[in-house]
């Protein structure tokens, strides 16, 4: 329709008619132009808003694996301790070697203290987010936990010292009823049944 009336304004040469004909048509499109950006900006922002809320769930489950995998490198230090003080004690484990066992495959543990990053690599990829706030505190989480990764990358040589001289059987008996993992996190009973004999 605005093309067959601006066919014959330019046939009747109304050179007035022609120009408002082309302010419309500019100013629609510029229109258009200004309706899709603000849509796809829309868009964007809620999309923002979505990965936010993932990232802010995905840091806190980081926080948490971290707490609980710092509370299985406490557990392991403790029973360090007292597997030290078994030999420098000089004194047979009498009736309570298990316990000794148990202590000395506790104190061997070793957990990884990565944590995910999926939502905040898609987030970076992606340019988001725009707060700089907000990038900067992100980024140094991240990198105090790519700090207690490189200090614990290498696994100690007392971990596999200790779990070749310990019998399969044992080994067996200790991951059955002292070891537990629920949830992705590790937890080691202090007290567990006893598994194999004294002998």
């Amino acid at each position: 329709m605005l093309l067959r009336r601006l066919t014959q304004h330019v046939k009747a040469q109304n050179w007035f008619a022609i120009g408002i004909d082309f302010v419309i048509v500019v100013v629609g499109v510029f229109i258009g132009i200004q309706v899709a950006n603000w849509n796809d900006s829309r868009a964007f922002n809620a999309r923002e808003l979505g990965l936010l809320a993932e990232l802010k769930s995905e840091i806190e489950d980081g926080i948490q694996l971290s707490k609980n995998r710092g509370d299985g490198y406490a557990q392991a230090a403790a029973a360090g301790k007292r597997s030290l003080s078994f030999p420098a004690n000089d004194i047979p484990c009498g009736n309570d070697c298990w316990q000794v066992l148990v202590d000395f495959m506790h104190a061997s543990q070793w957990q990884g203290m990565s944590i995910p990053r999926t939502t905040c690599d898609e987030m970076r990829r992606l340019g988001i987010p725009s707060a700089r706030p907000i990038v900067e505190a992100v980024e140094a989480f991240y990198a105090q936990n790519l700090q207690i990764v490189q200090a614990m990358i290498d696994k100690p040589a007392y971990r596999s010292l200790v779990r070749q001289m310990i019998p399969v059987e044992a080994q067996e008996s200790y991951w059955a009823i002292c070891h537990q993992l629920k949830d992705g996190y590790e937890s080691y009973a202090l007290n567990c049944p006893r598994g194999v004999s004294d002998d």
